[in-house]
């Protein structure tokens, strides 16, 4: 297995252990879903979606996250009663953040150190993700609080990349789950 594909694996592995161990600590149970499953077109379902991108100079990309709204307001870590809209799309916003962070710290210590930018919050029934034609795209499912939640994946990958082993000795920077303001 060459570099590329080994950080296309890396990538897919650290994303479900970012979504389990999020929703986890959030006191919410997820398990990953059928692989490749995606929403449908023309469902109506209502859904809060949350765009971050990614770069380094071997590696970019994009993490969508398709959150129901039921599945923010119960994973939500301040009480939901009365939660308005705004406050469930900072949560989403938050939700995408932290996965993305967590794949970071993944790839970390492969000597890949990427740049993140901030959500973007998209809120409606019937949306559809249209990825770079470079881009290789990939969705993923999880079932969590009795619902569906999907996560689309766009990335690109310089076929120089170089991943190195870590020691151990490295540091993450920022501890999972912690909150980074800048």
């Amino acid at each position: 297995m060459n570099d590329v594909e080994r950080a296309r694996a890396i990538l897919t592995e650290a994303l479900r252990e970012a979504f389990v161990q999020l929703f986890a600590q959030q006191g919410a149970r997820a398990r990953e879903d059928a692989p490749d499953h995606k929403p449908l077109p023309g469902s109506g379902v209502a859904h809060v979606a949350a765009c971050i991108g990614f770069a380094h100079p071997s590696l970019k990309g994009s993490l969508t996250a398709y959150l129901p709204a039921a599945v923010l307001a119960k994973t939500l870590p301040i009480s939901a009663a009365g939660a308005c809209p705004e406050v469930l799309h900072d949560w989403a916003g938050e939700i995408a953040n932290q996965l993305l962070g967590r794949m970071k710290n993944t790839f970390f210590a492969y000597g890949v150190d990427w740049a993140m930018g901030m959500p973007t919050i998209i809120v409606g029934t019937d949306y559809e993700v249209v990825s770079p034609r470079e881009a290789r795209s990939s969705w993923h499912s999880f079932e969590c609080c009795d619902q569906l939640v999907f996560v689309h994946l766009d990335t690109m990958i310089d076929p120089k990349i170089v991943l190195r082993e870590s020691s151990g000795d490295d540091s993450m920077g920022v501890t999972e789950g912690d909150a980074f303001l800048f």
